[in-house]
C-alpha cells in the first residue's frame, strides 16, 4: 500500500483497502457463524439431549422426552437454552421479555 501511494497511485491503494476491508468484514461474519454452530454443538453434548426447532420454539429431546419449550431470540442470538415460563396463555422469557401466545404465534 504504501509503495502505491508514495508512487502516486492514491486511488488503487484506496480500492485495495475497501477490498480488504470487505474481506475483514466476510471473514468476521464467518467467525461469528462458526462459533454459534460451535456453541451448539457444545450444549447438544453437555446436555446429552438434542436441540430442535417446533416452530416457533426450541425443544430437548432426552430419552423421548420433550423438554422446554426455549426461547427462540435468546437461542438464535446467544446460544442461550432460556425456559419460557407459561403465564394465562403466554410463553414469557424473562432473559429477553419476548411472548408468545399459547398457540405459537409471537406477540410482542
Amino acid at each position: 500500500m504504501i509503495e502505491l501511494i508514495r508512487n502516486g497511485m492514491v486511488t488503487e491503494a484506496l480500492a485495495r483497502i475497501g477490498a480488504l476491508q470487505e474481506t475483514s468484514v466476510r471473514l468476521l461474519d464467518q467467525t461469528l457463524l462458526l462459533q454459534q454452530r460451535i456453541k451448539f454443538i457444545e450444549i447438544q453434548l453437555a446436555t446429552d439431549t438434542g436441540v430442535y426447532w417446533d416452530a416457533p420454539f426450541y425443544w430437548l429431546e432426552n430419552k423421548g422426552k420433550r423438554i422446554g419449550p426455549y426461547c427462540q431470540t435468546c437461542f438464535d442470538h446467544h446460544q442461550n437454552l432460556i425456559r419460557l415460563k407459561d403465564v394465562q396463555e403466554l410463553w414469557c422469557c424473562d432473559a429477553c421479555c419476548n411472548t408468545y401466545l399459547s398457540k405459537g404465534t409471537k406477540h410482542h
